[in-house]
């Protein structure tokens, strides 16, 4: 067994055939003027994180929630507006839900840090606007009756 200083680094001696080893320890091969460098990560992968070390709390991180009355407000003002024209019942009722569902979900935005209170506002205007759609459809065929029963 021999003795080696611990502190001093590791330096082979070169085998037969092969150059001999640059400091890193890689081999020392001249720079090849058609090579390619290296290849990056495919996709942009992340780094592997280390664990928590024993005894630490580990940090979970939860997605951040949704509003679902905003989303509601949305589908439901969206669905009145284009149901205004076609059915007038279920357009009014759409309608409506979508500007009840628009305005509790623009409450609820300011609560959560405003998420979501673009959908909640853009289900209170289709709403609104499919009920005063089905207002004036009302007063026309309204006044188209009344007119023709005269």
């Amino acid at each position: 067994m021999s003795t080696t200083d611990p502190n001093t680094p590791f330096n082979p001696t070169p085998q037969p055939g092969f150059p001999p080893a640059a400091p890193n320890g890689q081999p020392a091969y001249p720079a090849d003027p058609n090579s390619q460098p290296p290849a990056a990560a495919p996709y942009g992968q992340q780094p592997a994180y280390a664990a928590a070390p024993y005894g630490q709390p580990v940090a979970y991180v939860t997605a951040p929630q949704s509003n679902g009355l905003a989303i509601g407000g949305m589908v439901c003002g969206i669905v009145g507006l284009v149901f205004c024209w076609t059915t007038i019942f279920f357009g009014l009722w759409a309608a409506l839900v979508g500007v009840i569902l628009g305005a509790l979900g623009v409450s609820r935005a300011s609560k959560l840090g405003g998420q979501g209170k673009p959908m909640a506002i853009a289900g209170l205007i289709c709403g609104g606007l499919g009920v005063v759609i089905v207002v004036i459809l009302f007063i026309a065929v309204g006044s188209m009756f009344a007119s023709a029963t005269r």
